[in-house]
Order: structure tokens, then C-alpha cells, then sequence
């Protein structure tokens, strides 16, 4: 990867323009696509330009650029106003001073293959332009794209897996966006700063299987959340390594780091349900809920996904080391049967006590968090109170105010809870779908309200019966909502 780190200075216009134009050049751009390079750098950069305050901004201006195929990828950061409170209006030839933002994003369109924008939280933002080659020529020793995966192994016989330290968080990067582009749906793992804090720290235990010469081609990885909880997965592989064996052995590798490290934790994986086969690495766990409708589909590259607008995930536990104490779970007496099958399997003991609870306090407590890019959102409640049905009816429709499309409500399953919660619920359009647990160690029974999007769960991709068995269930209950 190509990089230049320059001060948010117009006096810099030309060394982006000049630093886009001779790596162009590196990669046989002829002098019609390099001018395009010069003219797309210098629009580029005066667009930033537009947006940045005259003073106080200690941020330095990065570009970097890297090989895509048959082409570049540059990727500009953007530490000004956020895009979309930023007002561009088309360029009018009546009025080109104050129109010359919507100029630049016009030529910029014309000159690129693509142009996108990506939200970086408090990173800012960054533009991304892929500039494509008549005669793109790869340099040797510089990138691996272009090349068959049967041609990278022969020079490279050697696959070496091991713990990842903060030096791989490049080339992890690297393999996140040659295996999702922009649409990985953990940002951490686009933030190299953050990422590698989080290895040195623990929160992240990280696994990467890398070729003979360094490069990471696959990874796989566990969030710490607590001494009880962790979520495993973040897994891919480069799109030109796949069915190859790889990620056998890094599932391997992952078990013998937990094991050393943090035998006492319960492991939780998410598999989406828009590709079938991915949902194989939650082979031996206890598949106890299904996320719907969680957030906007990520881009797998080289996979297709399914016909919901929305990813849905299978939700799974297992123990990293034997079975878990025996657990008693409190749960609505019309869903005891289905939880029973749920964990039948004897990797997690269970004892099921149906609600038979009463009221004991006039108000809900609850926490709400909400996500509007996600266009989620979460009710945790605590402790229901008599006022509960009004509490649902009024936090819904605040939720629903703000867009949000799916909202979960979460029930406490480590107490027994009043005999009307369930049927209170549904009333409220909010269906049961499963149970998870938490950082604490106890668990909570999840309801999910759909009723502000179109949804069928006949789209649902799904490798186990178990799972499938459980889909179907929580059909039948969605069916009795929407019908």
C-alpha cells in the first residue's frame, strides 16, 4: 500500500494530484488515464478542502492507494464537516462560486470507475475513488491480486497459522476489505489504531493464517466482552484461498488460545443467514435464537445473498472448556417446549421453570439503546412493572419516530417473571425468538418487533434442522401478529 500524510492545506493540492498520477503511472496508466489521475486528485482534494474549518483542526490529511484488479483504489480521509449535514447543490453555471462543490463531485463521478463515501465515526470520513487501467500492469512484490490462487501457493508452500500480534494489523485490514470492500459490519477491524490496542490489550484474542512470504490470507477471532462472555468469529478468508483448509485450522488454533488463556468463558458465534454454509462453523453449539433483521446486508465478495433487505443472524454458544453448571431458566409457559428442544443437547444443562410471577412495583425499569445507521434498537428492561403494556405501546412508537425498522425487547430469564409478560408482548407486535446471554452471566429471553418493514422468513438460509425447526417456530408466531 502507497501512503503520503500531509497537512489539510490547499498549498498541497498538486503533491496529491502528482502522488496520484505517478503511482498510476507505476501501474502503466498511459498519459490520457494519468491526466485523469492528476485532474481526479486535485478535485478530490479541493472538495475535502470545502469542508474543513479555517482553524483548530490538528488531524493530518491522509491518502493511500492500493492495487483493486485492474486498477487503483485511493482512499482520501475527510476530518471536516460530516457529508450528510453538508449541503452540495448541482453546479450551476449561473452561480460557480457557490456551486463549485457539486462541480467537483460531478468530474469526480466522470473521471472514476467509482466513487463512494464511508462514515467513519470519529475517524470522519473518507472518499474513496477506483480509478480503472486500459493496461493495468501489477508490480512484482507489491500486491498478490491478479494472480491464480494455484500459482500464489506454488511460491508460497508454507501457510503458517499463529496468534496475531499489533505489527499484522495491516495486513488483517487488508484482508477485511479484500474479503468485504467497505461493508464489514465490525468497524474496528477498518481502524488500525484501534485494532491494535485492542490485540495488545486482550480485548481481541486474534488468529491469522498467513502464505510463505507474510501475507494474511485468513483470520479468526474472539471479543472479550467479560471473564463469562466472549463473541468468536470476525472469520474470513481471502477470496482465493477459500475451500482450501485454512479455516479448519484456524478454528483449531482459536480453541488451543482459549484454552490457555481464558478456559471459563462462554463463547457466543453470529452466522449470517443470507449464506448457508457459513452457519457450519456453529457445528457443536447450542443454536438458541435468531437475530432478525439486524442490520443492512454486508457485501461478501465471490457470494450471493438472500432476498430480505435486512441480515439476519443464527445466535450460538458453547463452552470452551467441558459443560457449563446447570442453569435455571425462567421462560413463558407456552414457550417451554420449544427452549427444552433449544437445549436438549446437554452442552448447557438447563432446569425450566415456568412464569408465574406478579407485578411488584408500579414502573418499568428499563435501558433503550438505538442505532439509527443500523436502524435498530434495544428495550432492556430490568424489571417490568404494572405499567408495562402502556411503557411498550409508548417507547415503540418513539423508536419507530426515529426510523428504526427492528426493535428487540430483552426479559430477564434468571428470575421468575409475571405470568401476563409474554401475552403483554404480543399485543405489543413483539414476538419471542430466543434467548442470550449476557457479560454478567445470566440470561435474557429476546422479543423482536418487525412491524415497520416487510420481512419473509421463507429467505432465511439456514444449514442445521435444529435451526430450521426454530425458524419455523417463530414463523408461526410472527404470522399470528401480522395476519
Amino acid at each position: 500500500m502507497l501512503e503520503i500524510s500531509i497537512p489539510y492545506n490547499l498549498a498541497f493540492a498538486q503533491l496529491v494530484a502528482s502522488f496520484m498520477e505517478e503511482a498510476g503511472a507505476c501501474y502503466g496508466a498511459d498519459e490520457r488515464e494519468k491526466n485523469h489521475l492528476r485532474l481526479a486528485g486535485e478535485e478530490a482534494f479541493a472538495f475535502i478542502m470545502a469542508g474543513i474549518p479555517a482553524s483548530g483542526l490538528k488531524d493530518q490529511f491522509k491518502l493511500r492507494c492500493q492495487d483493486d484488479q485492474d486498477g487503483l483504489l485511493f482512499q482520501f480521509s475527510n476530518h471536516g464537516r460530516p457529508l450528510n449535514v453538508r449541503h452540495i447543490p448541482d453546479f450551476s453555471i449561473d452561480d460557480p462560486d457557490n456551486t463549485a462543490d457539486g462541480l467537483s463531485l460531478h468530474l469526480l463521478k466522470r473521471l472514476s470507475e467509482k466513487l463512494l463515501f464511508r462514515n467513519l465515526g470519529q475517524n470522519g470520513w473518507e472518499l474513496v475513488l477506483l480509478m480503472r487501467f486500459q493496461h493495468f500492469m501489477l508490480l512484482p512484490g507489491i500486491s498478490l491480486a491478479g494472480f491464480s490462487k494455484q500459482t500464489i501457493t506454488a511460491s508460497n508452500t508454507e501457510l503458517n497459522v499463529r496468534k496475531a500480534t499489533a505489527t499484522d494489523v495491516p495486513g488483517i485490514i487488508n484482508l477485511v476489505y479484500n474479503t468485504y470492500r467497505y461493508s464489514y459490519v465490525k468497524t474496528l477491524f477498518y481502524d488500525t489504531e484501534e485494532l491494535a490496542e485492542a490485540i495488545s490489550s486482550g480485548k481481541v484474542l486474534s488468529l491469522i493464517a498467513l502464505t510463505g512470504n507474510g501475507t494474511v490470507i485468513g483470520h479468526n477471532a474472539v471479543l472479550v466482552e467479560s471473564q463469562l462472555l466472549g463473541e468468536v468469529g470476525m472469520s474470513m478468508v481471502d477470496p482465493e484461498y477459500r475451500k482450501t483448509g485454512i479455516f479448519v485450522s484456524l478454528l483449531s488454533a482459536t480453541m488451543e488460545a482459549l484454552l490457555q488463556n481464558h478456559p471459563k468463558l462462554l463463547l457466543y458465534a453470529r452466522a449470517v443467514t443470507s449464506h448457508k454454509h457459513s452457519q457450519a462453523f456453529l457445528s457443536g453449539f447450542v443454536c438458541c435464537l435468531l437475530q432478525l433483521s439486524v442490520h443492512p446486508h454486508a457485501s461478501f465478495v465471490g457470494m450471493k445473498g438472500d432476498q430480505n433487505e435486512r441480515e439476519s443472524l443464527v445466535f450460538g454458544v458453547i463452552p470452551v472448556e467441558g459443560e457449563l453448571q446447570r442453569m435455571h431458566l425462567f421462560v413463558p409457559g407456552v414457550h417451554s417446549g420449544i427452549v427444552k428442544n433449544v437445549f436438549s443437547g446437554g452442552v448447557i444443562p438447563v432446569e425450566i421453570t415456568e412464569h408465574s410471577g406478579k407485578f411488584m412495583q408500579e414502573n418499568t425499569e428499563a435501558a433503550i439503546e438505538f442505532s439509527l445507521e443500523k436502524q435498530h434498537g434495544s428495550i432492556c428492561v430490568n424489571y417490568p412493572g404494572l405499567n408495562f403494556d402502556r411503557f411498550l405501546r409508548h417507547e415503540t412508537m418513539v423508536l419507530q419516530q426515529e426510523g428504526l425498522l427492528t426493535i428487540n425487547v430483552s426479559i430477564p430469564a434468571n428470575s421468575d417473571q409475571p405470568a401476563e409478560t409474554d401475552a403483554i408482548l404480543m399485543k405489543n407486535n413483539y414476538f419471542f425468538c430466543g434467548l442470550m446471554p449476557d457479560v454478567k452471566g445470566s440470561w435474557n429471553l429476546i422479543y423482536t418487533n418487525l412491524t415497520h418493514q416487510k420481512f419473509n422468513f421463507d429467505n432465511l438460509q439456514l444449514f442445521s434442522p435444529e435451526v430450521a425447526e426454530l425458524r419455523d417456530y417463530i414463523k408461526k408466531l410472527y404470522l399470528e401478529i401480522v395476519n
